[in-house]
């Protein structure tokens, strides 16, 4: 019976004493993308794969946010800002704020864009 009691006030007791990690399978965040090999290619990828499908060419990119996901293989989720381009066909404002997901399995040389929107 006293169980009851003693173990609910040890697990609130570690919950302020034990620093959280993140959510196993969850997003994690990207501290270092420069020495990131895979995640910088994934990125690289995701911006030509966007200049391929709006036929244009994006030279000055400004990482916002970055991070990884172990599924089978790895997802990226990149939020940029994509400067020299126009978006939604708005003529007052060059550039744009993209969100870009990629899928990637390193090991069999594969990867795939699933989520590309800007605003």
């Amino acid at each position: 019976m006293t169980w009851k009691i003693i173990i609910p006030l040890l697990m609130a007791f570690f919950e302020g004493v034990v620093p959280t990690s993140p959510v196993p399978g969850g997003l994690v965040d990207i501290p270092d993308i420069e020495h990131n090999n895979n995640a910088r290619e994934a990125l690289n990828f995701a911006v030509s794969e966007h200049n391929a499908k709006g036929n244009s060419i994006t030279r000055e990119i400004t990482l916002l946010r970055a991070q990884s996901q172990v599924v089978s293989g790895v997802k990226y989720v990149f939020d940029v800002r994509l400067e020299d381009v126009q978006c939604n066909n708005s003529s007052s404002e060059k550039g744009c704020t993209c969100k870009f997901e990629v899928w990637s399995k390193p090991r069999e040389n594969w990867k795939q864009v699933t989520v590309d929107t800007c605003q």
